[in-house]
């Protein structure tokens, strides 16, 4: 599972969010364990991990592709989010059209 790296290990993963340049970004190794955690275990996707903790989209984007990319994380069919998912229209709840 991806929330099982170490510090050292996230930091040579994701090197990017940890040089000098990177300050503005203000990601460590908790928030991207909880990045991780959050997408793995389909509760949302880049934007709902985004309004959720307070980042930019594409910041959290960018993150999730690279743990794709290194085959950390396995790629989640926007359809299997749980917190996002469709709504679905009952006489409760009914769909506004105008």
């Amino acid at each position: 599972m991806a929330t099982k790296y170490t510090d050292a290990q996230i930091r040579k993963l994701f090197p990017t969010y940890f040089d000098a340049a990177a300050t503005a970004t203000r990601i460590d190794e908790d928030i991207i364990r909880e990045i991780l955690k959050m997408y793995s275990s389909k509760e949302g996707g880049s934007s709902y991990i985004a309004n959720k903790l307070g980042f930019n989209p594409s910041v959290i984007t960018r993150l999730l592709q690279q743990a794709k990319q290194k085959k950390i994380l396995k790629e989640v069919k926007p359809g299997e989010f749980t917190e996002t998912s469709q709504r679905k229209w009952t006489p409760e709840n009914p769909r506004k059209i105008y």
